[in-house]
């Protein structure tokens, strides 16, 4: 039910988000990565535009923080965030690097 309230295109980035450090310490960077691994082929640019899109209006005020974390907890991500506002600078750096690799 959560998971049909945002488009299927941010669960196949969240789906794979991952920290795979033993301590589970890394990096957003490192946890981006992960997620967008799944984006390949020719259809990546398609859908890293479709994925931009998607981060822009989660972001733009569409959700609550509080909304986005129970968005991002119905993923198959094995880091979850307690504090909303972790996610939120998680997902806006996802858009930044998103958007940085559309431009090239």
């Amino acid at each position: 039910m959560i998971r049909s309230r945002v488009p299927k295109i941010f669960y196949k980035f969240a789906d794979n988000v991952r920290d795979a450090t033993p301590n589970y310490d890394s990096s957003n960077d490192e946890m981006i990565f992960w997620g967008l691994s799944k984006f390949h082929g020719p259809d990546r640019e398609a859908e890293l535009m479709e994925l931009a899109t998607c981060l822009r209006e989660m972001l733009g005020g569409k959700f609550t923080d509080a909304e986005l974390n129970q968005f991002y907890s119905a993923s198959d991500a094995n880091i979850k965030y307690n504090d909303p506002k972790l996610l939120r600078a998680l997902l806006e750096e996802a858009l930044t690097t998103v958007e940085s690799a559309l431009e090239k």
